[in-house]
């Protein structure tokens, strides 16, 4: 049975390690067919969306409490996903972490260190540095929601201000919902007068 199983990795790895970017384009002009499968015609959107940067826009993010256990994560995911998907199908509910290798924990309580003994050791949490050691926290766990389609700024305005309600009513211990759209850049520079332009041209160095 091993030998079996390792002749269908072995033909697996000949299969898709040859794999290039050409893989994209093949699956683009067949999604282009007409007569071409469903599956093949989504790939093709998905596609066309990456070459002409009609990616996927986060417009808010629910901060979760660092302890919270992984199923809680995807129930709350699950739930918001049915409270969302008849009214705003076009959103899309992914759990994003951020921590230091050892989820919620301190990552040098588990680091070891040689003492004079040349034993292996850990650290007390003494000996670690305040400047690391008096952190309340080591990881950041949210929901964030991105929007398949483009909104206008109303329609951007109702989605976050209905999941701020869900929120308050479903999740515990989270903070508020966070608006992440970023801002449109003003452009403060002062325009070059013609005045300036025609002086500069008069210098003489």
């Amino acid at each position: 049975m091993q030998s079996e199983d390792c002749k269908i990795v072995e033909e697996a790895y000949i299969k898709y390690s040859t794999f290039t970017d050409s893989l994209l384009n093949e699956a683009f002009r067949v999604g282009s067919a007409s007569n071409c499968v469903e599956e093949l015609k989504e790939a093709k959107n998905l596609i066309e969306r990456l070459y002409t940067r009609d990616l996927y826009n986060c417009i808010c993010e629910i901060p979760l409490k660092q302890d919270i256990e992984k199923d809680d994560i995807e129930n709350i995911i699950s739930s918001l996903r049915n409270a969302t998907e008849k009214q705003y199908p076009f959103l899309k509910c992914v759990k994003h972490s951020v921590n230091f290798g050892k989820g919620k924990h301190n990552p040098l309580v588990f680091v070891k260190f040689y003492e004079y003994s040349d034993t292996l050791t850990n650290l007390s949490m003494d000996s670690i540095s305040g400047i690391i050691n008096n952190h309340n926290s080591f990881q950041e766990i949210k929901i964030k929601i991105f929007s398949t389609k483009k909104l206008e700024e109303l329609e951007k305005e109702e989605v976050i201000s209905f999941i701020s309600t869900w929120q308050r009513n479903n999740v515990s211990g989270s903070t508020e919902v966070m608006n992440v759209t970023p801002k449109k850049k003003v452009n403060n520079s002062t325009p070059r007068s013609k005045d300036v332009g025609s002086a500069t041209k008069k210098l003489k160095f």
